[in-house]
């Protein structure tokens, strides 16, 4: 019989924050069922740093670790969403979990957790937990930070194992509220496998207008570049590929409100021109329509401008679009449109449309696309007009 579910009423972080701390209280009950499932949800947050050496199993957790009065585990303790410490292997742990229902991290909210739980002795857990989409620079941040991230996918996964097990409309709504967040998700990229085969006047030219879609989009990208990145960095030199670009995939809002952007920022170029404090970046953009964007951002430092800066950039650029002209067409035909537009600081090189089952996006980018990589890069560090500043 369908009853409605509380958690599409109580749908914020501060309400779902009280059911995390309710589960892991479940460790504390006196039904053994219950009390399973709070202890293996400890284990899992705890092994969600994955180290096969060091993972647990429930029995290794003997209690919490408590010193107030008030319900344990603890919300909004120094501002963490979720706080407990719990006795593991007779050692203490703290968790600390920072949840998240859509939003994102604000700009130093991690460090200054991290900075906090670091003044706790003992081992420490720090979990980034969010049931919507986790965009791959979100992640990645997470992730530099020491955070381990739980996403939709271990979230269902994990409960699944109690359904039916647990009498708790509590936890079934939860299940049931979080299995159909994942579901939302990932129909958005079943529909990828859609627009594979798509023309780019079809149904699904608007697709990467998308956020989401952008971002898995230059996630899968990446994967698909980088044995061609660490190829060029063992030709030539570590300094300046994009293992030095921090974070390689960025995003944010056109001017205007015309839609979201992402980028991959696939290398800097070492400043070798006539002042050092010139920088060059070039990076894949997508911002909307069914085209993939190559770009290059060039800029000097503050005061930094030197006479014929703006002169030698524009016939940097120049060069730039007819090498992706000439090893452009040789994989991409029809599909490929060499720019014409304006130069200035930032400017695109030249776009890839996706408008053929030759070159719908499963083939752009599973093999055109890292196979122009690697031939525009070969020629960007051979030319004649590009090497000396290189």
């Amino acid at each position: 019989m369908k009853t409605p579910n509380i958690f599409n009423y109580a749908n914020h972080e501060l309400s779902q924050d009280a059911f995390l701390c309710w589960l892991i209280a479940c460790a504390d009950s006196e039904d053994t069922s219950t009390k399973n499932l709070g202890l293996d949800f400890i284990a899992f947050l705890y092994n969600s740093q994955h180290d096969e050496n060091h993972e647990i199993h429930r029995d290794s957790i003997t209690g919490f670790v408590k010193n107030k009065e008030t319900p344990y585990p603890w919300k909004q303790h120094y501002n963490t969403d979720v706080y407990f410490q719990a006795v593991i292997n007779n050692k203490t742990v703290s968790f600390v979990i920072e949840h998240k229902t859509e939003s994102e991290m604000r700009r130093g909210q991690l460090e200054k957790y991290k900075e906090w739980v670091q003044t706790l002795e003992g081992e420490i857990r720090l979990i980034y937990y969010k049931r919507g989409y986790i965009h791959t620079d979100e992640e990645e941040k997470a992730n530099k930070l020491k955070y381990n991230v739980i996403g939709a996918g271990k979230i269902v996964e994990f409960l699944s194992r109690y359904e039916n097990k647990i009498e708790s409309d509590i936890f079934q709504n939860y299940l049931d509220y979080v299995r159909n967040k994942k579901m939302e998700i990932d129909k958005k990229f079943v529909e990828m496998e859609k627009f594979y085969y798509q023309d780019y006047r079809g149904e699904y030219c608007n697709i990467f207008c998308d956020e989401r879609t952008q971002s898995e989009f230059m996630r899968l990208a990446k994967g698909k570049i980088e044995p061609v990145l660490r190829e060029a960095e063992a030709r030539f030199g570590k300094n300046w590929c994009y293992s030095g670009i921090d974070p390689a995939i960025r995003r944010g809002q056109n001017k205007g409100g015309k839609g979201p952007w992402t980028q991959f920022w696939w290398a800097e170029i070492p400043g070798k021109y006539q002042k050092p404090e010139i920088h060059e970046v070039l990076y894949w953009r997508m911002d909307g329509g069914y085209q993939l964007r190559l770009c290059c951002w060039v800029w000097p430092g503050p005061g930094k401008e030197y006479e014929g800066f703006r002169e030698y950039r524009k016939k940097r650029l120049y060069r730039y679009r007819e090498i992706f002209e000439e090893e452009g067409r040789k994989i991409f035909h029809d599909a490929l449109e060499k720019s014409s537009g304006r130069t200035g600081d930032e400017s695109t090189i030249g776009k890839i449309i996706f408008n053929s089952p030759e070159n719908s996006v499963k083939n752009v980018l599973e093999k055109r696309l890292p196979e122009f990589q690697r031939n525009f890069m070969n020629r960007i560090f051979s030319d004649k007009n590009l090497n000396r500043i290189l």
